[in-house]
C-alpha cells in the first residue's frame, strides 16, 4: 500500500513495486487519477486497487487501518501541496494540515497496520521524509517540521517492531521537482525548466526515489532496519 500514488514519487514507487511482482493499493484523494494508475497497472498484468481516504481525518484514517486486510508492505508517502508564505505568516492552518498527513496519518497507518504485521509474520513501513528536516530551506517551516516528527516514528517503530518482525526505515529525498511542492520552487525563483533539468540534467527524478524506497520494501534489504536514507547524489556530505 502506498498513500499519495496517484502522482509523483508516489506513482512512480508503485509502478516500481509492481515491476517487481508486487500487488497494489494505491490510496489517494484525486480517485480519477489513483483508478486510471491502478488500470494502467493491471493493464499491465498487476493486480492493482485504488481508494480514497481523508488522510486528515484520524477517525476516518483509523476506520480505514484497521480493515484494510494484510499487508506486506506500508509507504507512508502522501503529502498536502506547500504554501509559499514567509515564516512569519504561515497560519496555523498550514501547521496543522501538514502535520495531519504528514505526521498524524503515518502514526495512525503505521500503528495499525504494524500491529497487524507484527501478528502475521512481519513487513515492511518506509516513511517519506526529506532532507529539508537537515538543510531546511525558506518556506518549508510545517513540512519540514512535519517530516522531522516522522522520523522519529520510523525509529521508534523499528526499535520496537523490530523484534517482531517489522522493519521500519525512512527516504528522505532532496529536491525533487513535483506539482505539490511548486508552489516553493517557483517562489524561489527556480524556473520550470531549471527545476526539471538541473545543472548538466542531474535533477532528482521521482524514479530515483522510487527505486530506494522499492529496495527498502524488499528482502535485499532485510538487515536494513531504523534508518533514514538520504537521496541526494552527496550533497548533505558536501556541507
Amino acid at each position: 500500500m502506498v498513500t499519495g500514488a496517484a502522482r509523483g514519487i508516489g506513482e512512480a514507487t508503485v509502478r516500481q513495486l509492481a515491476s517487481m511482482g508486487a500487488d497494489i493499493l494505491i490510496v489517494d484523494l484525486n480517485a480519477e487519477r489513483a483508478n486510471a494508475v491502478a488500470a494502467d497497472l493491471k493493464a499491465q498484468g498487476t493486480k492493482a486497487e485504488a481508494t480514497t481516504v481523508d488522510l486528515t481525518d484520524r477517525a476516518a484514517t483509523l476506520d480505514f487501518a484497521r480493515n484494510v486486510g494484510k499487508l506486506d508492505i506500508l509507504v507512508n508517502n502522501a503529502a498536502p501541496a506547500q504554501t509559499s508564505a514567509d515564516f512569519l505568516d504561515i497560519p496555523d492552518s498550514e501547521w496543522e494540515l501538514q502535520f495531519a498527513v504528514i505526521m498524524w496519518a503515518p502514526l495512525i497507518l503505521s500503528r495499525e497496520i504494524g500491529r497487524a504485521m507484527s501478528e502475521s509474520g512481519g513487513g515492511a513501513i518506509v516513511n517519506i521524509s526529506s532532507m529539508s528536516v537537515k538543510n531546511p530551506v525558506p518556506y518549508v517551516a510545517p513540512y519540514a517540521a512535519a517530516k522531522s516528527a516522522l522520523e522519529i516514528i520510523t525509529r521508534v517503530t523499528a526499535a520496537e517492531l523490530g523484534p517482531k518482525g517489522v522493519r521500519a526505515n525512512a527516504v528522505a529525498p532532496t529536491f525533487v521537482p513535483t506539482e505539490r511542492n511548486r508552489p516553493v520552487w517557483e517562489r524561489m525563483g527556480v524556473s520550470e525548466e531549471a527545476a526539471r533539468t538541473g545543472h548538466g540534467g542531474t535533477m532528482a527524478t521521482t524514479s530515483d526515489v522510487a527505486d530506494v524506497i522499492a529496495w527498502l520494501c524488499s528482502p535485499a534489504s532485510s538487515y536494513v532496519n531504523g534508518q533514514v536514507l538520504y537521496v541526494d547524489r552527496g550533497a548533505l556530505s558536501a556541507t
